[in-house]
């Protein structure tokens, strides 16, 4: 566990709280990970959805590298870096072989932390990078069979760098809500989810 410092004091968003934020993970892209288990409360994505967490990392040509991915049920998300050189984010979903929307944004590997967020609703998608959403490029993503933060794929493949405040929910965020996720993060804090009007279905603080 490693401390969540920002370089940055953003005001605290009004209508959400906030709680200490003193500590995030580290994973060492060799064979570290989270396991989230296989309870039935992580089955969300056959439905709207929005999945929110922090990363920071500093790898200068990212490929394809799992932020988070859901992927023993028969729909599948997944959170990732860009493709190739790409040093912007993706975002799969679906069954079978996933869509995923990839290398949305780039600059990323700066070692500061950025917050996605990615959201479905019916069939559109959208990924924000610290609350400002973006384009992306769209193909299909050879998705693994677990539950788990900082590996994914058919063939494993770990995440190096830092994560924090994952959260799961089963209805879409919209801008508002992202901004206030956003905003509400600040040197030693960041938004209490839990006083969303609905909270997420899962919300793994990593350190907390």
């Amino acid at each position: 566990m490693f401390p969540f410092p920002f370089s940055f004091v953003a005001p605290t968003a009004s209508g959400i709280g906030t709680l200490d934020n003193v500590y995030s993970m580290e994973f060492d892209g060799i064979n570290d990970y989270f396991d989230l288990g296989t309870d039935s409360s992580l089955d969300i994505f056959g439905g709207d959805f929005s999945v929110s967490l922090w990363f920071n990392h500093s790898i200068s040509s990212p490929n394809k590298q799992p932020l988070i991915e859901i992927a023993s049920f028969t729909n599948k998300m997944a959170l990732t870096l860009g493709l190739s050189g790409n040093t912007g984010v993706g975002f799969a979903v679906g069954s079978g072989t996933p869509v995923w929307n990839y290398n949305a944004g780039s600059g990323y590997n700066d070692g500061n932390w950025h917050n996605i967020v990615a959201t479905k609703t019916g069939t559109t998608y959208k990924i924000f990078v610290d609350n400002t959403e973006l384009s992306f490029s769209t193909g299909a993503w050879a998705v693994g069979s677990n539950n788990r933060i900082a590996v994914g794929r058919s063939v494993p493949v770990y995440f190096n760098g830092k994560i924090d405040e994952v959260a799961l929910f089963n209805y879409t965020l919209d801008q508002d809500q992202v901004d206030e996720i956003y905003n509400a993060t600040s040197t030693g804090k960041t938004a209490d989810l839990d006083t969303l009007d609905t909270p997420p279905v899962a919300w793994y603080r990593l350190g907390d």
